[in-house]
């Protein structure tokens, strides 16, 4: 099964949220959606996740501190 995951992030970490994502084995079809975002203001970065992959997509996140919404 995959989810989609939805992170909003300032656009000085687009970049490296986008490379941490491409990092891990499972993760697709990745989008960034600069500017999209205006409360918090930033970018959207949108990808598809396989099931087994999100814990490591979550300990990323965490790591990171990105801002996190998933769906």
């Amino acid at each position: 099964m995959t989810l989609q995951v939805r992170v909003v992030v300032p656009g000085t970490l687009t970049a490296r949220v986008v490379a941490e994502a491409e990092a891990i084995p499972g993760v697709s079809e990745i989008a960034v959606l600069a500017g999209a975002s205006v409360r918090p203001a930033g970018d959207i970065v949108t990808l598809d996740a396989d099931r087994k992959c999100i814990d490591d997509l979550l300990a990323a996140c965490a790591a990171s501190t990105w801002p996190l919404s998933a769906r």
